[in-house]
């Protein structure tokens, strides 16, 4: 079982991998857990299997011409 952490990692690189198939050039990725957009924004990602995840998150955000990784507060996203 996962923590609610590497479940919103695993969502957004997931979501990442969709947008590189369907070649989309310009993302935002909102997430409303500011852990993870700060892990994202991090130089740093560790080597523990969080910090693999992060870094293939990293990875994938290169892949496109613009990104924005705002965090949006739960109720916000909701509207």
């Amino acid at each position: 079982m996962t923590n609610p952490y590497t479940t919103k990692i695993l969502a957004a690189r997931e979501g990442l991998h969709s947008a590189i198939q369907r070649q989309w050039q310009h993302v935002v990725l909102e997430c409303d857990a500011l852990q993870v957009v700060r892990a994202i924004g991090s130089p740093s990602c560790g080597l523990s299997a969080t910090g693999l995840l992060i870094e293939d998150v990293k990875t994938s955000l290169r892949s496109f011409i613009s990104v924005r990784v705002p965090s949006t507060p739960i109720q916000d996203a909701l509207l």
